[in-house]
């Protein structure tokens, strides 16, 4: 981090803006400067990676999601939202990805062989070994990123982080949004 200051202290900064950076910020820079982050999720929304926010999306079933910029505070995606905008993650085409994803959840990784019948040594009864259906994980393990739910909700999200971001650096700009402000500024993307 003190590679990432040097650099910046050359140039009179009234704000950085973190788009994309990945990195965890250390407590010293954010003293030092007023920095605010793109989010993946809506004020009160899961954090971690765009990834881990979309993933955690589908496991609570959740019918809407968001974007924000929040203040950058050294606790990760903890710093109160300054503005944010939200969108449907249900309707037409989202509830048949919906359905498809909970189709694979019912059926078995592979073809299903035909049901073993055998005896337990132990009991002497008669047992069917079954097939155990995939899982969230293993679909996040085999499918990742291409998952169609999962792709229609980053695609969804991509399109407004850019309008969001230039919305509120303008608004910020003309004093309509303030870095203190007790809200966020809900804006329409």
């Amino acid at each position: 981090h003190h590679q990432v200051i040097k650099l910046i202290e050359k140039y009179p900064v009234d704000l950085i803006v973190l788009a994309g950076y990945m990195l965890i910020v250390n407590a010293e820079i954010c003293r030092r400067y007023k920095m605010i982050n793109l989010h993946p999720a809506k004020p009160g929304g899961p954090k971690g990676t765009w990834q881990e926010v979309i993933w955690q999306l589908i496991r609570n079933k959740e019918k809407e999601s968001g974007v924000m910029m929040h203040l950058v505070t050294p606790e990760l995606d903890a710093g109160p939202p300054i503005s944010y905008c939200t969108y449907p993650i249900v309707g037409k085409e989202f509830d048949r990805l919906r359905r498809q994803l909970e189709a694979k959840l019912k059926t078995p990784p592979h073809p299903l062989p035909p049901p073993q019948v055998g005896k337990d040594k132990r009991k002497g009864k008669e047992i069917v070994k079954m097939f155990t259906p995939k899982t969230l994980e293993r679909i996040i393990e085999e499918e990742g990123e291409n998952e169609p739910l999962f792709k229609k909700i980053r695609a969804e999200g991509l399109k407004r982080e850019f309008p969001l971001i230039i919305s509120t650096i303008k608004n910020l700009a003309n004093g309509k949004i303030k870095l203190n402000q007790k809200k966020p500024t809900r804006l329409t993307i």
